[in-house]
């Protein structure tokens, strides 16, 4: 399963705060017919520059945690919590094997390693050809690896421990099938975080979702880049949709969290949808 099926280029990066980054609405959006649809109107889906930002915003992120000068907020807090959890539960002796989707250039791995030195033994990214390749050029160690298809990073894990997937779903084609197949794949735990989902939404519900480039990646940079908006399809999910996927998997909801942020209320089309993000901790029943 090819990198490219699954994740859009630009929306690479972990997002710290889901809403804030979407910002206010402003004009009702207009509501596609399907992905594809969406993403004949995004002129700015595979600008390169977010790859250079994106790994700019990395680098500054693991220089600042190497010396000591950077808190985690809560998400970090809470991506640690999840890993000491299935470190616990699967691995305590031979460390935690950990594979994510969209990972960027593993702002996540750095942020979690800092905070729980010892526990992970591997982590692979699964990205687009070129995040992934500036992730092997610029990030990748012993520990840290990067890989644009999921069956080659699956092939390099001798445990299924974690997978990891934070503010992905919301932009892949078809993001139902998608958490289908991800949840047959034999882990242990899986983390799906910054999930965004429409209240008054029966089924997946495509906009056009537009953000500025200095908004991708983790933290913030001096100068920040071009001027420049990207945009890209994005999703909202049906919670009930979501939910049936899980329970079809075997799986169980082990930790499940909101962000403390009020619901965003959206414009589409002729509709308003409330929207809401939530984080869940999927656990598979040992044999």
């Amino acid at each position: 399963m090819p990198a490219r099926d699954f994740i859009p280029p630009v929306f690479l990066p972990v997002l710290k705060r889901l809403f804030r980054a979407f910002g206010p609405r402003t004009e009702p959006l207009r509501e596609y017919e399907s992905f594809d649809a969406a993403l004949r109107d995004s002129d700015t889906y595979e600008h390169p520059a977010v790859i250079d930002i994106v790994s700019k915003k990395t680098d500054l992120l693991r220089r600042a945690l190497s010396a000591g000068g950077a808190a985690p907020g809560r998400q970090g807090l809470l991506d640690a919590l999840v890993v000491q959890t299935a470190f616990g539960e699967t691995s305590p002796r031979r460390g935690l094997e950990v594979v994510e989707i969209g990972g960027a250039c593993g702002a996540t791995f750095f942020e979690v390693d800092s905070l729980l030195p010892g526990r992970i033994a591997r982590w692979s990214v699964v990205e687009t050809p070129a995040m992934a390749q500036r992730g092997r050029e610029r990030f990748a160690d012993g520990r840290l690896a990067f890989f644009d298809d999921l069956d080659a990073a699956l092939q390099g894990n001798g445990h299924r421990d974690l997978l990891v997937a934070k503010a992905v779903m919301q932009y892949v084609p078809a993001p139902l099938s998608l958490l289908e197949k991800l949840l047959t794949r034999g882990f242990r735990f899986c983390y799906f975080a910054r999930n965004a989902f429409g209240r008054e939404v029966d089924r997946p519900t495509v906009v056009l979702h537009s953000k500025p480039l200095s908004s991708h990646g983790p933290g913030t940079l001096q100068e920040p880049g071009p001027a420049l908006r990207i945009s890209v399809p994005l999703t909202l999910l049906p919670l009930a949709g979501f939910c049936r996927c899980v329970e079809a998997a075997g799986l169980g909801v082990a930790l499940r969290t909101g962000t403390g942020d009020p619901d965003e209320t959206w414009s589409v089309g002729a509709r308003t949808i409330r929207v809401f993000s939530t984080d869940f901790l999927l656990e598979r029943a040992s044999p």
